[in-house]
């Protein structure tokens, strides 16, 4: 078919959407107060297709990169539809959020919150994932309202801390979430924290952490844990442990990145040259002898570089994703196998690169030559690649997509088959656009469709894609 046929076939079928309803399929069952929405992988130009789990078409959200919001409330919150492959997103219902007019408002998105500035008067709103008013403020702004804003929001368990800055000047409001009062901070020996240009700030628990980035040219520097009244309670601190990122690839859950960025799950303490490893309720879990990298990695509970009896007393090297459960996992090495920790037990598999992605039936290992992929029970080479992993398989909770043939440089259009659990396969596709969603459903484009599939191929939900929009 030639490109100008594709392409008025592609400007027909965009003006006849077509809905192929779900039959009573078990694969799309969730409990009403979990509903899902899909937002399909769009096009070139960065377009997805949304649905509900009952296959209603939502529209097509545009996305242009990081910070791109789009104008929708699911479960009356705020998302950002940001360029990451599929994204789950969970919701009981879906509604047009307030618009706030430009030349009026200042409006700065920040993770399930978000926060207005009336130009006119200066009046700052922070509204909460509900789209309800935490609290109202009309301080004496030290910067114009007409300028661009930027800020930071720290969330602890009854109380939110809000930074807008205009990059020169700094205004701090604390809001108590249970008496909407709000209040601005002018403690100067509190301010001298929260303005120190070479201190990063983060939430931990019920406290606050001043400490150092690992860029800072002052060696001798060192950050705290205080109150939010700015009593410093620990000193000391020079390294904060955060979630490692799942990876672009994933579904993300964490469409509230901004208070993933500012919430620490762990700070490093320098105790005369021994470094003391504290969690978010400030218990120490550890200790290294030398100091460990700045933000190193942290998950599910666990330390990279720390040894724990689940590891059979193993030093934790790194995390794996569990697609069934969405969170990260430890791994240890124990000779020439990783033990990765998976449902509470020690599944094996062969201690060669790295371990990426696991699931009940498969685990895949990328190596600097390629991907091995194996399977859980038994720790047998499945499948092995000459790629990186991504370029070669998705893996979801009920089966595993592989790629073909990955030989050449247009692999991403090369055939690709479905294997279930078992290793047998039930779907075999044209090429491998083919991404694991959930309960054995997977995002697919073929022809001139987009949607989900089943594992045998058939359509559960599906609508025209259009090339030209």
């Amino acid at each position: 078919m030639s490109k100008l046929i594709k392409k008025a076939l592609a400007l027909f079928m965009a003006s006849c959407l077509v809905y192929v309803p779900a039959a009573a399929d078990p694969a799309l069952s969730v409990p009403e107060d979990q509903q899902l929405l899909l937002a399909v992988p769009g096009s070139e130009i960065m377009l997805y297709y949304a649905f509900d789990d009952q296959g209603n078409n939502l529209g097509r959200l545009p996305v242009t990169g990081w910070g791109d919001y789009a104008k929708l409330v699911s479960k009356n919150r705020l998302f950002p539809a940001e360029a990451r492959g599929t994204s789950l997103i969970r919701a009981s219902d879906l509604q047009v959020a307030v618009e706030y007019p430009e030349e009026e408002y200042t409006l700065l998105c920040m993770g399930s919150y978000y926060v207005t500035v009336e130009k006119a008067t200066g009046t700052v709103t922070l509204y909460n994932e509900s789209t309800e008013a935490v609290g109202t403020i009309t301080p004496e702004l030290p910067f114009s309202p007409d300028k661009d804003l930027y800020g930071d929001l720290f969330v602890f368990p009854d109380t939110l801390l809000l930074n807008l800055n205009d990059y020169h000047n700094n205004l701090w409001l604390r809001f108590d979430t249970g008496s909407s009062a709000v209040q601005e901070i002018k403690d100067p020996l509190m301010l001298q924290y929260l303005n120190h240009e070479e201190l990063g700030l983060y939430s931990i628990g019920s406290f606050l952490v001043a400490c150092p980035y690992k860029y800072s040219d002052d060696e001798n520097l060192q950050g705290v844990v205080m109150t939010l009244d700015g009593l410093v309670i620990m000193d000391g601190i020079e390294v904060v442990m955060q979630e490692e990122f799942l990876g672009d690839d994933t579904i993300d859950l964490h469409f509230g990145y901004l208070d993933v960025r500012t919430k620490a799950d762990a700070v490093v303490r320098n105790n005369g040259g021994t470094y003391d490893v504290y969690d978010a309720s400030l218990e120490k879990i550890g200790s290294f002898s030398e100091k460990p990298d700045s933000y190193m990695a942290y998950g599910g509970g666990y330390v990279k570089g720390l040894p724990y009896p689940e590891l059979n007393g193993n030093p934790c090297e790194g995390f794996v994703f569990d697609v069934d459960t969405q969170s990260l996992v430890p791994y240890a090495r124990n000779q020439q196998v990783y033990q990765i920790l998976k449902d509470g037990r020690l599944t094996e598999v062969p201690a060669e690169g790295k371990p990426e992605r696991i699931s009940s039936a498969y685990c895949v290992v990328s190596k600097d030559e390629g991907t091995n992929v194996y399977r859980t029970k038994d720790a047998s080479l499945f499948a092995s690649f000459d790629r990186f992993w991504q370029a070669c398989l998705s893996l979801g909770s009920e089966g595993i997509r592989l790629t073909d043939d990955v030989s050449g440089d247009d692999w991403w259009d090369s055939p690709a088959t479905i294997y279930d659990n078992e290793g047998n396969p039930t779907y075999h596709s044209q090429n491998n656009r083919l991404y694991a969603f959930i309960n054995g459903t997977w995002t697919c484009q073929r022809g001139v469709y987009r949607g989900l599939i089943d594992m045998e191929g058939n359509w559960v939900l599906r609508d025209i894609f259009n090339w030209q929009m």
